[in-house]
């Protein structure tokens, strides 16, 4: 849509790309009685995190992968991803039921408008962060409030349009200020 309505994305900046393995496994049997939102592996030889989905049984383990080097999705079948969420809770006959496998490019990003005519972005439409920032979902409950608001003023009994144009100014600063560490160089 944000294509479509000829809405530009200039500010942006690559992470890498990720491997998201969705599975099952009693791997809270071994994270202790206090859980964590996300488990970075520390061995380099394996690396990544686990997190989990739920409070029982469900993970994603993420992992860097490099297409640019020639390596394919379809490289990372049922018996590799197994392997490799063995390899990384470092538990080699831990049981584990794969659900999902998807590769992702982690990025972070703002458009140069949230508006073009009829067309109104908000959330991930607008703006992009990776997960590692958890700031996404939290900007977008804020354009959707933000949003709201001059919504319902531009189709009050005045109906007054020009309101929607006040939409961007009420977001593009808090996006703009939770963007800019993403966008920084590495060091």
């Amino acid at each position: 849509m944000r294509q479509a309505s000829g809405i530009a994305t200039s500010r942006a900046r690559g992470y890498g790309h990720w491997i998201s393995i969705l599975f099952r496994s009693p791997l809270r049997d071994y994270t202790g009685d206090e859980p964590c939102m996300v488990y970075g592996i520390g061995d380099p030889s394996t690396g990544g995190v686990f997190v989990p989905t739920d409070a029982t049984d469900r993970w994603i383990r993420g992992l860097s992968w490099h297409p640019e080097l020639g390596e394919r999705l379809e490289d990372y079948d049922q018996g590799r991803c197994e392997d490799l969420v063995r390899s990384g809770a470092g538990v080699p006959d831990l049981p584990v039921e794969i659900l999902d496998i998807r590769a992702f490019e982690m990025t972070a990003s703002l458009v140069d408008s949230y508006r073009a005519g009829r067309v109104i972005l908000a959330g991930d439409a607008a703006h992009v962060f990776t997960p590692s920032t958890g700031m996404g979902f939290n900007l977008a409950i804020h354009d959707g409030t933000v949003l709201a608001h001059y919504l319902a003023d531009a189709i009050s009994p005045g109906d007054q349009p020009e309101m929607l144009d006040l939409y961007e100014q009420g977001c593009r600063p808090l996006a703009e200020k939770l963007l800019e560490p993403a966008l920084a160089p590495a060091l």
